[in-house]
């Protein structure tokens, strides 16, 4: 008999050997909780809109997790579940799957590098060579169909690409499948009258139902979004705040202490061969998350433009 397991194969590498995986996952506060879910279905909208919503986003963030802990499993939270109107504009789309049966997760982390420095990566075809792509070593092309020499320096608004990879893993075989991830810079200020302020987002979904070779092992669904906001100041600051500022790990919990803060949920429904406990899918989960933003600041630490 199969076991469904509702986490993202994307993350499924190493499963039994990751120290977080017993942590439960908390839940986001209610504000939180719903900004994301609005992130995701508002995020190829008005740009006023994604704007406001992104702001809320930003807001929630800072003051309900503790983003500079080193312990990931404090900053991830289990936002809502998605339902079908929300993904509905995300087309083509696995047909007959519930996006309600997809588990969510929302992991958060503090990068040194300004936005613009992470925006040099989008671009990048070969993902896999890169090292930008831990659980897929050996095959992770990303194919730009739109904004491919315009959208890292803000020329144009999208960058719409199309990957094609190979997840591997160290307890079932690998699945090659497809998705979908588009990118839109945003100025988190539009509609507010004041100086722009940029960050940019990314839209993840899958277009299909894909499985392993012999067939036991199945990604029913995969919904996402990425966010890249600036630490410039001039977004949350607890001195803004009618909440005073918690002790401890909260210290760098706000806009104003360079980088970019990152922040990724995901929705996912995984059918797997194999029985994993609940709280090794939620820690292989955030693991997985977290891995794919480490990898990228040692990347551009590689690469420096400085």
């Amino acid at each position: 008999m199969l076991f469904r397991a509702t986490f993202p194969v994307m993350a499924l590498v190493g499963v039994g050997v990751v120290g977080t995986g017993c942590k439960p996952l908390q839940e986001a506060d209610d504000e939180l909780a719903v900004a994301v879910v609005n992130a995701l279905r508002e995020g190829d909208g008005d740009s006023v809109e994604i704007a406001r919503v992104l702001r809320n986003v930003e807001r929630d963030l800072y003051g309900s997790l503790p983003i500079g802990d080193n312990d990931v499993s404090k900053r991830s939270a289990a936002p809502n579940r998605l339902a079908a109107d929300d993904v509905v504009d995300l087309v083509p789309q696995p047909a007959g799957v519930d996006p309600a049966e997809a588990l969510a997760v929302t992991v958060t982390r503090l990068s040194p590098y300004p936005v613009t420095e992470h925006a040099r990566i989008p671009p990048i075809v070969d993902q896999a060579v890169e090292g930008l792509e831990p659980t897929s070593p050996n095959h992770y092309i990303r194919t730009v169909l739109e904004g491919a020499d315009c959208w890292a320096e803000q020329g144009c608004e999208w960058l719409r690409t199309y990957q094609d990879l190979q997840k591997n893993y160290t307890i079932v075989p690998p699945i090659d499948y497809h998705f979908f991830k588009d990118f839109r810079w945003v100025d988190l200020n539009e509609g507010t009258g004041d100086d722009p302020r940029w960050g940019y987002l990314a839209i993840i979904w899958n277009d299909d139902v894909y499985s392993s070779e012999n067939g036991k092992n199945t990604l029913w669904q995969a919904w996402g979004i990425e966010v890249w906001f600036p630490r410039d100041g001039g977004g949350f600051l607890w001195a803004d705040s009618e909440t005073p500022a918690p002790d401890g790990a909260y210290v760098d919990s706000a806009s104003d202490d360079g980088g970019t803060l990152r922040m990724q949920t995901m929705w996912t429904q995984t059918e797997l061969q194999i029985a994993v406990d609940e709280g090794t899918e939620v820690g292989t989960l955030r693991w997985g998350i977290d891995r794919n933003f480490a990898a990228h600041d040692a990347w551009l630490e590689e690469h420096a433009t400085e």
